[in-house]
This record gives structure tokens, C-alpha cells and sequence, in this order.
């Protein structure tokens, strides 16, 4: 019984992260979510509210997990945007 008690104490906090994982992998924008996205920071970026734009652009390059491109595009976005905006 004593055993068996050890085991399900170690197995729970195991199975709790193995859940969590599973949970923030579906964390992911669509492609077609990301791209929506993209091209709104675009309209933000153009119109001069560059921090707005920053934000989507930081906000594609976390959740975008599978569109590498879109992601290189939204980071180099977002780094021009902070040196020309400032800390």
C-alpha cells in the first residue's frame, strides 16, 4: 500500500505537466489567422500607430508556431518598428 501510494504521488504532478503541454501546444495561430494578423499591423503600421503594430507583429512572432516565413517577416517588422519608435 505504501508503494503503491509513492507511485500515484509522483504520477499525478507528471500527468498535470503532460496535460499543461498539451494545453499551451494549442496555443498556435491558423495560418489564416496569422495572416489576418500580419496584414493588419500592416494598415496599423501605415496609418502611424506603430505601437499598436508592434504588438501584432511581436504577437504573430509567439503564436504562429508552423508559418516560419510569416514569423521571420513579423519579427524583422517588429525590431524596425522598436528602432524607430525607442525603448
Amino acid at each position: 500500500m505504501k508503494n503503491e501510494t509513492i507511485v500515484l504521488i509522483c504520477l499525478i504532478p507528471l500527468l498535470l505537466l503532460v496535460a499543461y503541454g498539451i494545453y499551451k501546444k494549442n496555443d498556435c495561430m491558423s495560418e489564416q489567422e496569422a495572416e489576418i494578423t500580419f496584414n493588419s499591423a500592416l494598415d496599423k503600421e501605415s496609418v502611424g500607430e506603430n505601437s499598436e503594430a508592434y504588438n501584432l507583429y511581436k504577437k504573430i512572432d509567439a503564436y504562429a508556431c508552423e508559418n516560419y516565413e510569416l514569423r521571420a517577416k513579423a519579427f524583422e517588422k517588429a525590431i524596425s518598428l522598436k528602432k524607430k519608435v525607442g525603448p
